[in-house]
């Protein structure tokens, strides 16, 4: 395969880039051994460092890879469809309440945590139709409630809007069924067969 690399590319009738073209095939097939392994040893060496890049993408070698996967999650992100959905519970229930983040008015919370429904849900078990459901909430309330929040409207008249309350509640019925059906799974799971 080399002498046909030097036979088609290393033959030009141009001298100069003859020379040039017969030194980087010469260097590619020279049988110094020593050459060789340095090659493979900076290939591996590149492939390791971006290896870890991969892990830890900050480059710190310092902090732990978990505490770098999350740095980008607002806080008051919450950790699974089911803690979002009981913090809606408690917003609906309590429209005066504070927003889990002091940096976050609740509207804006609120706000949040519909646009973020379908990617907790897809993050889930849940089933085709659950999820879609959830996803069409998010995109019937998502922009609206937005809006709402960049306008400073207090979440005592957002959750007054039709259909946000019972869109809330539909969804804590979602996440009850879930959490049930995860639950006998894992109890048939840890029965003795």
């Amino acid at each position: 395969m080399l002498s046909q690399y030097l036979h088609t590319h290393a033959t030009s009738t141009k001298p100069r880039l003859r020379d040039k073209q017969h030194t980087i095939a010469h260097k590619a097939i020279a049988p110094r051994c020593d050459g060789a392994i340095l090659q493979i040893a900076c290939v591996v060496m590149a492939v390791a460092i971006g290896c870890s890049k991969l892990e830890n993408p900050s480059g710190d070698l310092k902090k732990p890879v978990q505490e770098s996967e999350h740095e980008h999650f607002p806080p008051h992100w919450p950790g699974s469809l089911f803690h979002a959905s009981s913090r809606l519970d408690a917003m609906i229930a309590d429209p005066d309440v504070a927003s889990s983040n002091p940096l976050v008015s609740s509207s804006k919370e609120f706000a949040d945590l519909i646009q973020w429904l379908p990617f907790l849900a897809a993050d889930s078990d849940l089933g085709r139709e659950p999820f879609a459901r959830i996803d069409g909430w998010s995109t019937q309330f998502a922009d609206r409630l937005k809006l709402d929040a960049q306008n400073k409207k207090p979440l005592r008249e957002i959750v007054a809007e039709n259909g946000i309350e019972s869109m809330v509640r539909e969804l804590s019925k979602i996440c009850s069924e879930e959490t049930k059906r995860l639950q006998a799974l894992q109890h048939e799971y840890d029965s003795p067969q």
